[in-house]
């Protein structure tokens, strides 16, 4: 059930730190019963994450509705800069190999580079 998890995340003070609107919801007896008893029945209707946090979010306060849409969306954007982060570190990862073989140089290339360097300097 979906209301034990928001349960125990208000047990151990997680829920005021990540979502403080929920947190305030469910100080009031009548509104947060019906708002976990909305959660549970759309969860066990097998209802996607959207509608089940519409039934969760539908007896919020409008402001506190949009300020709880803008901290997800904030936390959205951390978790999308995150995994380009790592998109970027692994495709760097992956093209090390290529950079450090094409960097390979003939035997004697070198030896020939320096004789046309001094050669230039004379």
């Amino acid at each position: 059930k979906p209301s034990r998890l928001l349960g125990t995340l208000r047990e151990c003070g997680a829920l005021t730190r990540v979502m403080p609107q929920l947190d305030d919801l469910l100080n009031d007896e009548d509104a947060g019963a019906a708002a976990l008893h909305a959660l549970d029945a759309a969860a066990a209707a097998g209802a996607v994450l959207e509608v089940r946090f519409a039934a969760l979010a539908r007896v919020l306060d409008p402001l506190a509705a949009q300020a709880l849409g803008l901290e997800l969306g904030r936390q959205a954007q951390m978790v999308a800069f995150i995994d380009v982060f790592m998109f970027i570190t692994w495709s760097f990862l992956a093209m090390l190999p290529l950079v450090l073989v094409l960097r390979q140089r003939k035997p004697g290339a070198e030896a020939e580079r320096d004789t046309a360097a001094q050669a230039a300097f004379e």
